[in-house]
């Protein structure tokens, strides 16, 4: 690449010797030993081109750790080599003033000419190379017009349409993965989240049971198939998923927290409570897992400690409908009807089609005697929400006041 810089891409598909008794292993070593012996001979006599030397190898000396990458992406990136090039150019440059000094006369004409070719050269090549780093989608594209055949580089397109949610352009790329890597879990888990954003749930699964059984050791795929669980209601199934991904990845928040959404699904009031806590502990600012212990802390009449969860939610998601909805009623079971009363006007203001917010208000005025107000807002809930279950209390509490 440092000799002849072209073509270049990305990543790089390419197979790898893997033991010494290759014999390409013996004659790729033999050609680099030659090279650096005749490189070292040809500065003996020079500080300049010693240090030049030096600079190449040790720049290269950290990427020659073959352990740190991964053989399925590439061991080979232009840009391990922007460094050693400091020390070729440099070694280059004097080979260059070297033949002009010996050979001006004759060879000036054909050297001047040689140079500008040169360059005019490299630079259309720069030019046409920067092209394809206008974005990673661009990269990857020319990549496979180099290396049309390599799973890697269908995967990671596909990674990158995913991000920008082109679902169905992600999923034929993971699809022409797996073509050529029957078992690439990579492929697999990342089919499984395009179908799965797709709405196509019984899809998705399987492609994520494939995952896992082709090896796939993340906890994001577990994860993913326990909410394609929930999604199903096989709220069982989910919980194994989700424990497992606990297992792999035990500060996995969003595991977490859909583990006890899952609990809070079965009644599981207990096991939910400590899901919600234990995912707190990792992320603190996190609101949904606060909103939703706190609705277990009020169910249980835990009031002062749900209306304490719920105002350090507000803090993080002032205006989080669940969690405004939450703390008017809090406020209201602990008889503080004036702050209900706000909470309940506030989340009124951001969904006035709220379908529990009247009821509330209803109650909260009628408890401070404004029966007038509470026959408008029990009117009004039958109105917006009159297949609500809670805008029975409505009902009942209308036909209370007279009506």
């Amino acid at each position: 690449m440092l000799f002849v810089p072209y073509p270049l891409a990305v990543v790089y598909d390419r197979t790898y010797v893997e033991s010494p008794t290759d014999a390409r292993f013996w004659m790729a070593g033999l050609g680099v030993a030659l090279i650096l012996a005749a490189a070292v001979w040809l500065v003996r006599r020079s500080a300049v081109g010693r240090r030049a030397l030096a600079l190449l190898i040790i720049f290269l000396l950290p990427v020659l750790n073959l352990k740190a990458f991964r053989p399925e992406e590439s061991l080979l990136h232009d840009r391990y080599l922007y460094l050693p090039s400091i020390g070729f150019s440099l070694l280059i440059g004097m080979g260059v003033v070297w033949v002009a000094d010996r050979w001006r006369d004759r060879l000036k004409p054909v050297i001047l000419a040689a140079g500008i070719v040169f360059c005019v050269v490299l630079f259309g090549l720069t030019v046409s190379q920067n092209r394809t780093w206008q974005n990673e989608t661009a990269m990857a594209g020319h990549a496979l017009e180099l290396f049309p055949h390599w799973p890697f580089l269908h995967n990671y397109l596909g990674a990158q349409h995913s991000v920008a949610g082109r679902w169905s352009e992600a999923e034929l790329e993971y699809l022409e993965a797996i073509k050529y890597r029957p078992n690439y879990f990579d492929a697999y888990s990342n089919l499984g989240d395009a179908r799965r954003e797709q709405g196509r749930l019984v899809e998705a699964e399987r492609a994520y049971l494939k995952s896992i059984e082709d090896g796939a050791p993340y906890a994001d795929t577990r994860y993913n198939l326990g909410v394609v669980y929930t999604g199903m209601n096989r709220l069982s199934e989910a919980e194994q998923s989700l424990l497992r991904a606990l297992e792999i990845q035990p500060n996995h928040v969003k595991a977490r927290y859909n583990l006890g959404w899952v609990y809070g699904r079965q009644n599981r009031d207990a096991d939910a409570e400590q899901a919600y806590v234990k995912t707190l502990e990792y992320e603190p600012s996190y609101p949904e897992p606060r909103i939703n212990l706190a609705v277990i802390l009020t169910r249980q009449g835990r009031l002062k400690d749900a209306i304490g969860h719920l105002l350090e939610a507000q803090r993080y998601a002032p205006d989080n409908l669940v969690m405004l909805f939450a703390l008017g009623d809090a406020y209201r079971q602990s008889g503080r009807y004036n702050e209900a009363i706000a909470a309940f006007n506030q989340l009124q203001a951001r969904q006035p089609q709220h379908p529990l917010v009247y009821t509330g208000l209803g109650l909260s005025y009628e408890a401070l005697g404004d029966k007038e107000k509470a026959r408008s807002n029990f009117r009004r809930a039958i109105e917006v929400a009159p297949q609500e279950q809670w805008t029975n209390t409505a009902r009942e509490h209308l036909a209370k006041l007279g009506e």
